[in-house]
């Protein structure tokens, strides 16, 4: 029996590891007259909702608004969101894709054939005193570990927005073995975290990277 293998690639950020959550269908459909309740309740849970009159590249997006963390960005409908945690202070959740067009791989534990699944996660946490994206991150380390890692981490601006990008190798079970990652801290007293993994082999990564980065450009954040 064929099945769907979620990436279990391991990111440490700030000395904590986050894992990859399961699949949750989102509902973008609206009624004719208004919001359905359902509707309403969606989007209050997974902060989705239609793009219906905005124009451009990306009117057919999806966006994804969380005011209440003060920002927002837009996604591809294929992308659907997997709430994790949602507090006052933490937000955690993935966007996830399957690619039916890419031939299934076999598990490397269980035989099995298992469907490529592309993933991006996403963190926001508090940063009262508005640190930097690189001192945020590096804050978390020893100060006789904090070289090394500095030198890993490249300065960037996405959106407007300082921060920092790191790309790794981390080969695990049924991953690509490429981590792509980046860190943004706009001083609205919140630090944001994305990063983008894909199951299966080695090279997979690329195939939606570049979307990765699309969906990034369309941030905005709010004071």
């Amino acid at each position: 029996m064929k099945q769907v293998i979620k990436v279990s690639a391991v990111v440490f950020l700030a000395g904590a590891t986050v894992l990859l959550a399961g699949c949750l269908k989102q509902e973008t459909s609206q009624e004719e007259k208004g919001v359905s309740p359902v509707k309403k309740l969606t989007e209050k849970v997974t902060g989705q909702k239609e793009a219906a009159e905005d124009s451009g590249p990306y009117a057919d997006w999806v966006v994804f608004d969380r005011s209440d963390h003060k920002f927002s960005l837009k996604h591809p409908k294929e992308w659907l969101y997997v709430p994790e945690i949602d507090k006052e202070t933490l937000l955690t959740g993935t966007l996830e894709r399957e690619d039916p067009n890419q031939e299934d791989f076999v598990d490397e534990i269980t035989g099995e054939p298992f469907t490529v699944v592309y993933v991006i996660n996403m963190r926001v946490e508090d940063n009262p005193d508005n640190l930097s994206a690189k001192e945020h991150e590096l804050k978390g380390y020893i100060p006789q570990g904090r070289a090394s890692i500095e030198a890993t981490l490249e300065e960037v601006t996405v959106a407007g927005t300082s921060g920092v990008k790191k790309a790794e190798n981390i080969r695990q079970v049924n991953t690509s073995g490429g981590v792509t990652w980046y860190k943004l801290a706009p001083s609205n007293g919140k630090v944001y975290s994305f990063w983008y993994v894909a199951s299966a082999h080695e090279g997979t990564h690329e195939k939606y990277l570049p979307e990765f980065e699309e969906i990034l450009s369309t941030l905005q954040f709010a004071d």
